[in-house]
């Protein structure tokens, strides 16, 4: 039995490179806040799951 392909591309993963060149075909980029923190993250080796935690503690409206 073949995989179905809407799973497949729901679990889809793109790495910071690569969201990096499509951000530059849409105009976009990071500030430079944002790649600070990024690259922080890196530094202190956060799993996906801490980062998203920071980010979304960060913009969550109190």
């Amino acid at each position: 039995m073949s995989e179905d392909p809407e799973d497949r591309t729901r679990r889809t993963m793109i790495g910071r490179d690569r969201f990096g060149k499509i951000s530059q075909v849409e105009g976009l980029q990071l500030s430079f806040t944002a790649r600070a923190e990024f690259d922080s993250d890196e530094k202190r080796g956060l799993t996906h799951a801490q980062r998203r935690k920071r980010i979304i503690a960060k913009y969550l409206k109190k």
